[in-house]
């Protein structure tokens, strides 16, 4: 958790993987490994991880609530994506 504390966020998907390793029916700690990956940008990853704590409790509301975040931190990539493209035809780049 310092990690995740300081921002080190790259350690602490490093420390929770390992810890996965010797307990990986830990509900929180999937929770944990999603909220880190999502910090990261790495939606796909954070909501597989939440989907794990979700087998393991599928009533882990702080889960419910990262999911739905998760999948908007999606939407919002894929609508900038968009307007990045748009951009770039308007200049004439594409």
């Amino acid at each position: 958790m310092l990690h995740f504390i300081a921002r080190d966020y790259e350690s602490s998907v490093t420390l929770f993987r390992e810890a996965l390793k010797f307990d990986n029916s830990n509900y929180s700690l999937w929770n944990k490994l999603g909220a880190t990956l999502a910090h990261l940008g790495r939606a796909e990853e954070a909501i597989e991880a939440y989907h794990k704590a979700l087998d393991l409790k599928p009533n882990y509301v702080r889960v419910w609530v990262n999911l739905g975040i998760a999948h908007a931190y999606k939407v919002i990539f894929f609508i900038n994506s968009i307007g990045f493209i748009l951009f770039l035809f308007h200049l004439g780049r594409i």
